[in-house]
């Protein structure tokens, strides 16, 4: 039996994003005090983290561009609609509803960044 090759989707940089601002939500979440200065520090570090990721969306790897996965209306509607017929399409990164989540979670922690 043939193995099927591997396909190489999330380089370093985001990967790298994911898991530190992964620490980030759980430290603050589980182990700081909120309002004390670490809580404040890591979570200027997980805006940081959301702005650069933004930044290696318009100049990263291919899969890491937001051009690559960007959840475009006819995009989600192909997406929904392969879904409800039982034939979802195969995207190497994030499909439609999950680059739209993605967009959510980082604005979402872009605006705890700013409001605290």
């Amino acid at each position: 039996m043939q193995r099927p090759a591997s396909l190489y989707v999330w380089d370093p940089v985001v990967r790298l994003f994911h898991w530190s601002l992964v620490a980030c939500v759980l430290l603050n979440q589980f182990v700081l005090e909120a309002g004390e200065t670490p809580h404040r520090w890591v979570g200027y570090a997980a805006t940081a983290l959301v702005g650069l990721r933004l930044l290696w969306g318009v100049i990263g790897s291919r899969h890491a561009r937001f051009a690559d996965w960007w959840p475009t209306p006819a995009r989600l509607r192909a997406h929904v609609r392969g879904l409800l017929a039982g034939q979802p399409d195969d995207h190497p990164g994030h499909n439609p509803l999950g680059a739209l989540m993605m967009l959510a979670l980082m604005a979402l922690v872009l605006a705890l960044g700013v409001t605290g």
